[in-house]
C-alpha cells in the first residue's frame, strides 16, 4: 500500500508508541558496504515512530555457514536475529538457509551480491539477469557521475549516497520478486532486504 505522497507503507503508523520494545541482531558478510548501509539507515530512521533497535556485527568468515554460526553464537539477548548474506559464488547457501530455519533465524538473500539492492536506490536497474562483473560495471558507470560508492573497488558508500531513496528501492525490490521471503534465494536480481527494513521499522 502507497500513501497519498507515494511513499510505501513502510513507514510506520505514527500512532504507535515511539518505546523500544525490542531489539534484533543483523549479523552481516561484507566487511564494508553493509556495515556502512545499516549505519547510514540507523541514523535515517531515527527520526522516524519506531518501536525496534538493532545491533549490526561481522562474525568472522565470509561464507553463510560462518555468518550463521556467528549469529548463533551470538550471547546477547535479542528478540530476533538475521543474517545479510549474498548468492555470489557461494556452495553452502542452501545448507545455511536449511539450518537457518530449523534455528529460527531469518536470512535475508540478495541476489546475486549486495550492490544489486544499493542500485536500485537510484533507479529501476538491474531489471533483468545480470552477472557479477556487469554489476560491478554498472555501479562504476555510476559513480562516475553520481555519488554513489567510492574507495577501492567502489566498495565503500559515498558520503552523499541516497540513503532516504530505501522506501524506493523496497517498491522496486517487490516488483521483481512479489514472492520475496526469508531464508529463500529469489530470482536474478532480487533482494529480500525489504523484509528486513519493515522488521525495523514496524516490528
Amino acid at each position: 500500500m502507497r500513501s497519498r505522497n507515494g511513499r510505501s507503507s513502510l513507514r510506520r503508523d505514527p500512532r504507535k508508541s515511539r518505546t523500544i520494545k525490542k531489539r534484533i541482531l543483523i549479523c552481516i558478510e561484507g566487511e564494508n558496504t553493509e556495515q556502512q548501509y545499516f549505519e547510514r539507515l540507523k541514523q535515517e530512521i531515527s527520526s522516524e515512530n519506531t518501536s525496534v533497535d538493532f545491533v549490526v556485527d561481522k562474525p568472522s568468515g565470509t561464507d553463510p555457514m560462518s555468518i550463521l554460526k556467528g549469529c548463533l553464537n551470538n550471547t546477547n539477548e535479542y528478540s530476533e536475529r538475521f543474517c545479510v548474506i549474498d548468492v555470489d559464488q557461494h556452495q553452502n547457501l542452501e545448507k545455511a538457509l536449511s539450518r537457518a530455519t530449523k534455528k529460527g533465524v531469518s536470512i535475508v538473500v540478495t541476489n546475486i551480491k549486495f550492490e544489486v539492492w544499493l542500485l536500485w536506490h537510484i533507479d529501476d536497474f538491474p531489471n533483468s539477469y545480470m552477472s557479477s562483473s556487469d554489476i560491478n560495471k554498472r555501479v562504476k558507470d555510476i559513480c562516475k557521475n553520481f555519488p554513489f560508492m567510492k574507495g577501492r573497488n567502489n566498495k565503500d558508500l559515498h558520503k552523499d549516497f541516497p540513503i532516504g531513496n530505501y522506501h524506493e528501492a523496497s517498491i522496486r525490490a517487490k516488483r521483481k520478486d512479489p514472492n520475496m521471503a526469508f531464508n529463500q534465494i529469489g530470482p536474478n536480481p532480487s533482494s529480500a532486504m525489504p523484509l528486513l527494513i519493515d522488521k525495523i521499522i514496524n516490528g
